[in-house]
Order: C-alpha cells, then sequence, then structure tokens
C-alpha cells in the first residue's frame, strides 16, 4: 500500500488501512453487480431513458465505486474526518440507486435490495443512533423517485396495489436489518470496550512483570533481560558497558529506627536521584532491598566513576528531614566493566566483589574493579582463582586480613584527643597494623589505597600522621 510522505508507517496504521481498503472494494463488487442487473435491465428496455444516457449516468456512479478505494490506497482518505469514508459512501451508492429507481420503476421490487447491502455496510461503524438516520435515508430513498414519477410523469401507468405491498414490505424489513444492525452495533461497541480494558490490563501486568512497584524501577527480572541484550551487542563489536552497584549503608537502622514506611520513603527518595543522574539510555535497577545497579551505556570505568562520585554526593545531600530531623543517607558503590564473551554472572560478581571492598574500607566511598588485581578481570592468575572466589566468597588480598576500621571503638575513645610522640605512633600501629604489609603489596600503593577508601575525616587523621606517610 502507498505511503504518504509524513504518514507513520506503523503496524497498527497499515492494519486499518488494509480493513478500509477490503471493505471499500467489497462495496465496489456490490456496486458491480448493481451495474450488472441495470444493463440486463437496459437490455430488455425496463429503463425509459436513452442507451448513451444510462452509459453517462452509469459512468458518473463509478467515479465513486472506484474512486473511493482509490482514495484509500493512496491514503488521501487521512485528510477526511472519518477515514473509512462510510458516510460519503453510503450517501454515493444510495444516491445513485435511487436515480436508477427513477429511470427504471418496473424494476423497482430488484433495485430495492440494493438498499440491504447498504444497509449491511453501515453496521460496521454506524453506532445505535446512526441507524435510525440511515433507515429514515433509505425509506426517503426509495419513495421520493416515486413520488417524483407521480409529479413529473403522471401519464406513466403505475400499479398503486402493488407499490403500497412493495412499499409495506421494504419498510417492515429495512426496519427489522435496522433493530439487528442496531443490536449488532451494540455488541460491537461492548466487544471494543472489553478488548480496551484487556488490552489496558494486559499492558499493567506487562509493567508489573518488569517494575520494581515501590520505586518503579527496573526489576531484577527486567534488569537480566537488558543485560542479555547488551552482553549481545557488546559481543559483536565496539560496544562496552559498566555496572555499578549501589547499596545504601547502615539502611536497617532506619527500618528497625523509624518504621519499613520511613525506608520505603527512603527508597524511593534514592531511586529518584538515581534516575536523575544517569542519562536515558542507561538503565536503574532495584536488586532487592536497599541495593539497586546502574547499567551505563558506552562508558569506561572512569566515567562510571564519575557518575558514581555524582550519585554519592547526591544521596549524601538528600534531604530527608520529613522522615527524620538531621537524617543522612551515604552509599557504598561497588564497579565492573563487561569484558567482551565473559558471562553476565562473573562481571556481576565482580561488581559485587567491589562493593563488599567498599563496605570493608568505611562506606560511603567508591570501589571500581581496576582499584584491586584480584578484581581485575585481565589479570591472568585471577582466571583460575575465579571459580574458588566465586564458590567460598572470600577475599584473600591482605585488605581482607584487616581488622575493620572503627574510629568510635572503646579502645580508641579512651586516647587522649592529642597524642604525642611514642604514643602517638603506638596508637596508630594498633589501629593499622598491617601498614607495612600494605606498603609492601604489589598494585595496592601502600597507604594511598587505604585512604582513598575512608571516610574523609578518618582519612584525613591517618594521612595527616608523620608514622603513616
Amino acid at each position: 500500500m502507498h505511503v504518504m510522505e509524513g504518514v507513520p508507517r506503523t503496524s497498527s496504521f497499515q492494519d486499518h488501512q488494509q480493513l478500509r481498503l477490503r471493505r471499500a472494494l467489497l462495496a465496489s463488487g456490490a456496486g458491480a453487480a448493481h451495474t450488472l442487473i441495470c444493463w440486463l435491465g437496459l437490455q430488455q428496455g425496463y429503463f425509459w431513458l436513452s442507451a448513451g444516457t444510462w452509459w453517462l449516468l452509469t459512468l458518473a456512479a463509478w467515479i465513486g465505486y472506484a474512486g473511493f478505494p482509490w482514495l484509500i490506497y493512496r491514503n488521501h482518505n487521512l485528510k477526511f474526518k472519518d477515514p473509512s469514508l462510510t458516510r460519503l459512501q453510503i450517501l454515493w451508492y444510495v444516491g445513485f440507486n435511487s436515480l436508477f429507481l427513477y429511470f427504471a420503476p418496473d424494476m423497482r421490487a430488484i433495485l430495492c435490495m440494493h438498499f440491504f447491502v447498504v444497509m449491511l455496510f453501515g453496521i460496521f461503524r454506524a453506532q445505535p443512533k446512526g441507524f435510525a438516520f440511515l433507515v429514515i435515508l433509505l425509506l426517503s430513498a426509495y419513495f421520493l423517485p416515486l413520488f417524483a414519477h407521480l409529479i413529473l410523469r403522471p401519464t406513466a401507468g403505475i400499479d398503486f396495489k402493488f407499490e403500497f405491498l412493495l412499499a409495506i414490505g421494504f419498510s417492515f424489513i429495512l426496519l427489522g436489518i435496522g433493530l439487528v444492525g442496531m443490536e449488532i452495533s451494540r455488541l460491537r461497541h461492548a466487544l471494543k470496550q472489553r478488548n480496551l480494558a484487556l488490552n489496558e490490563a494486559m499492558h499493567k501486568i506487562s509493567s508489573m512483570a518488569i517494575t520494581d512497584e515501590l520505586t518503579a524501577l527496573c526489576n531484577r527480572r527486567h534488569l537480566m533481560n537488558i543485560l542479555r541484550r547488551q552482553k549481545g551487542l557488546a559481543d559483536r563489536g565496539d560496544y562496552d558497558f559498566t555496572l555499578c552497584f549501589v547499596d545504601l549503608d547502615y539502611f536497617k537502622r532506619i527500618n528497625d529506627n523509624f518504621g519499613h514506611q520511613a525506608g520505603d520513603k527512603a527508597l524511593q527518595a534514592v531511586a529518584k536521584v538515581l534516575q536523575a543522574s544517569v542519562r536515558d539510555v542507561d538503565y536503574v535497577a532495584r536488586l532487592g532491598g536497599e541495593e539497586f545497579v546502574l547499567l551505563l551505556v558506552r562508558t569506561g570505568l572512569r566515567d562510571a566513576a564519575q557518575v558514581a562520585e555524582r550519585v554519592r554526593i547526591a544521596i549524601e545531600m538528600l534531604d530527608l528531614n520529613d522522615i527524620e530531623m538531621g537524617l543522612k543517607l551515604t552509599v557504598s558503590q561497588g564497579i565492573a566493566q563487561y569484558q567482551r564473551t565473559e558471562s553476565i554472572e562473573e562481571v556481576m560478581h565482580r561488581a559485587d566483589l567491589a562493593l563488599y571492598e567498599a563496605k570493608r574500607c568505611g562506606r560511603n566511598c567508591i570501589i571500581t574493579e581496576a582499584d584491586s588485581p584480584r578484581l581485575d578481570p585481565h589479570n591472568p592468575e585471577n582466571r583460575n582463582k575465579y571459580a574458588c572466589s566465586q564458590k567460598t566468597n572470600k577475599s584473600t588480598s591482605i585488605l581482607d586480613e584487616m581488622p575493620p576500621f572503627n574510629p568510635t571503638s572503646t579502645k580508641q575513645k579512651q586516647q587522649p584527643s592529642s597524642l604525642q610522640g611514642s604514643d602517638q605512633q603506638t596508637h596508630l600501629r594498633e589501629i593499622f597494623p598491617h601498614h607495612q604489609n600494605l606498603k609492601d603489596h604489589a598494585g595496592l600503593q601502600g597507604h594511598q589505597l587505604i585512604l582513598a577508601r575512608l571516610p574523609h575525616s578518618q582519612g584525613h587523621v591517618l594521612a595527616t600522621h608523620p608514622s603513616i606517610t
């Protein structure tokens, strides 16, 4: 089918146009049958006009019989208020059939049957009120030629008894078809409404299947489907993506202290921040609980870290005063970039390990897989260790052998706020017993790695102390 410039080439558009064209062609077929009957009547002498006039009248009728399908085929019907052109077609067919009734009064009983065909076509589009108008139109088209014949050709003989019976029979049959058509129209309208409701319900169910109900983000099921598509794109060519696992720090305290409703509000607020922090081509999903995932398309580790830092700052500055005055949230984030041909589970596992590192390093920080050799997928030793680490989920780096840094512990509180000389060095070595080992560990760059993972206030204290630097 020809499509006009500027007309959308959607499947729904094509289906509607095909349906309109098919109905217009059916009407043209009915017009062809009507023309054949009239031609046979002309050959038998039932028309009181000349053959030339009859052919001119027939050609004029066929302008509409052939013109309506052509308009639909060329999509010119879309310029009309009623794209199906149903009303125009009905008026055209009824008008010309009424003319043939006037010129062939003896064929009135045969030509009246064409009105019933027009009535059936009205079922496709007419509403219940439209059927009442259609019945009045067809009755008028039947009686007007009869009255015109009586006025303009009074000398022509008319069997009034026969015409009276014919008019009564035609009227009752037409009314019966009209009532049936109205009932069919009501059923069609009810079916249309049910289909619309069903489509809406299916759309809602489909949306619920891929959307987290609380945050309106993608759920885990939808995220995995998206990751499979992203993996296919990345494996085929120059395409990459990065995963950023985001976990709220100490979120359980909000639920315990303020209730689950407050926790839900906090999750919704975080979800809005995450959505506002990424591009339209990126994806944000909630894995469950207080854990979220950012899928950053065509993004490397460095750019992903910038996005993660923007997220960290935005959440740290998030206003949660409606839950509790002064309440603040922080997040820990782990980032991993997809490597071609690896499985989705591998890149998710590396991002999860990076998140675990961020939790161990004091929270409210960002760890990428490039920060530690044991997370780097390009390190050949990690290829053999990956299966073991996946089963045991235990870390073997020197970071994991360290006790967690807790500046509020009892032992630290007993120390004076200002330490001098050897007492100060002894205190820091108790906090950081593996300091020398960290300096010797390949790729960790000693204290710099640890300071990058500590909260700002703790890192500043250690960074300025002479025993660490």
